[in-house]
């Protein structure tokens, strides 16, 4: 999915799997609507919280109000500090 592929839904999905990036182009698109989300799972967190990766990932959370979870096969002080630039108030649980 890129800025150039167009879509179209015949109803409003229930559940979305996409990359941050490619949810933002689907609400840039009119095809969800990110107020509407209300859980966030991030999978392989640990690609996530990379630096040229990490401001897609920045301008979605600042669009949604939703419970983040977060799923690595690993964890590292540097994935607990880039969550918290998300959000200073999360508080991780291992």
């Amino acid at each position: 999915l890129d800025a150039n592929t167009t879509l179209s839904l015949d109803e409003k999905p229930n559940i979305v799997v996409a990359s941050p990036d490619s949810a933002l182009l689907l609400a840039e698109q009119g095809l969800i609507d990110l107020s509407h989300i209300k859980i966030c799972y991030l999978d392989e967190a640990e690609k996530l919280f990379q630096e040229n990766r990490f401001a897609g990932l920045q301008e979605l959370w600042g669009k949604i109000s939703a419970q983040l979870i977060v799923q690595s096969s690993y964890y590292k002080n540097k994935h607990v500090e880039m969550a918290n630039r998300l959000d200073p108030n999360l508080r991780p649980v291992f």
